[in-house]
């Protein structure tokens, strides 16, 4: 945003959603992607079993958190190297690795 150069500048936006056409997003290097594509994402095992679609990121933390269900079962897949195999962003599917990923319920 024009003229938001400081903290105190930020803080008069607060309350405002702000919205940016995806056209106008930075690129992104391989093994990046944004929340928006990450949300609604299938999420499979490794031996492709489907967990869920990922439901909610939890950014808390030096790792963001993937809550991922379906038919009242909930998991939550941290976003590490050594949990998240692979998205392929165009499929909107996520591959993870089972160990370090939790049940939550």
């Amino acid at each position: 945003i024009d003229g938001v150069d400081d903290r105190e500048a930020a803080r008069s936006w607060m309350d405002y959603e702000v919205v940016v056409l995806r056209e106008e997003l930075p690129d992104l290097v391989e093994g990046e992607w944004y929340h928006h594509d990450l949300l609604g994402a299938e999420v499979y095992t490794t031996d492709d079993r489907l967990l869920g679609t990922v439901r909610e990121i939890h950014t808390a933390g030096a790792v963001d958190t993937w809550v991922v269900g379906q038919r009242g079962q909930i998991y939550y897949v941290p976003n590490t190297d050594g949990v998240v195999v692979a998205f392929d962003v165009e499929q909107r599917r996520v591959t993870v690795r089972m160990d370090g990923v939790s049940h939550g319920n």
